[in-house]
């Protein structure tokens, strides 16, 4: 029985282990060692082939400018990361400071609010008051004003009475006087006639007592005229 050989990728393998076996004593000739020694792939044509072993693997270096441009461009995006974040940051403040400022402004906004409000309320308060008093001293005067005119009034209501009443009287005493003219006429013809002095003389004492009070009546009747045409013109007046 032939014993099977172990695939082998060359002739090279299969004709060592034959060597290897001959070399051990199987009684092989040194010279036909040497010839069968030759490779067999060359008296066949096949082509070497190199041994086949494990290629350690080479670390690729990268050449110094793609290392440049790999570091600037890990710098620019870590700036641009940290500008975004300080955007942000920056945003967020905005906001906040926004806030604030439109709770102030509404805070700001009610205070005036309610103060205007209480202002405006004793504003309309003191108007009221205003008015209240305006009204009060409008009715004080106007009830001053009636009671002076009444009083006015009676005063010259009395004083026209006073008048009128002394206007009679002037009557009266023009009807006097006239009488007394007759009786001063009548005592100068009297005298005329009186023949005696003792009588001349007390008659002559009696015409200046009459005299006298003619003038007298005349001063008293030219003042009654006088304060008729006052009180005409007082009329006028009132008309």
């Amino acid at each position: 029985m032939k014993p099977v050989a172990k695939p082998s990728t060359s002739l090279n393998d299969l004709l060592g282990q034959n060597l290897g076996a001959g070399s051990s004593g199987v009684g092989l000739a040194t010279g036909q060692s040497s010839r069968r020694a030759g490779n067999f792939d060359d008296l066949f044509g096949a082509k070497p082939q190199t041994p086949s072993f494990a290629t350690p693997a080479i670390p690729v270096v990268a050449p110094p400018q793609q290392m440049l441009a790999a570091s600037t461009d890990n710098f620019d995006a870590g700036r641009i990361l940290r500008l975004e974040t300080e955007l942000e940051r920056i945003n967020r403040e905005l906001e906040d400071t926004k806030r604030r400022k439109r709770e102030d402004e509404e805070d700001l906004e009610s205070f005036w609010k309610s103060k205007l409000e209480v202002q405006s309320k004793e504003n309309s308060k003191t108007v009221e008051e205003l008015k209240t008093n305006h009204k009060a001293q409008i009715s004080k005067l106007q009830e001053e004003h009636f009671l002076e005119v009444n009083r006015l009034k009676e005063n010259f209501n009395r004083q026209l009475d006073d008048i009128t009443s002394s206007a009679n009287q002037v009557g009266d005493i023009v009807a006097v006087v006239g009488k007394v003219d007759v009786l001063s006429h009548s005592i100068d013809k009297i005298a005329a006639d009186v023949a005696l002095v003792d009588d001349v003389a007390a008659l002559k004492l009696e015409q200046m007592k009459v005299h006298d009070l003619n003038l007298s009546l005349k001063d008293l009747i030219r003042n009654q005229q006088n304060d008729n045409e006052k009180v005409c013109y007082l009329k006028g007046e009132l008309i």
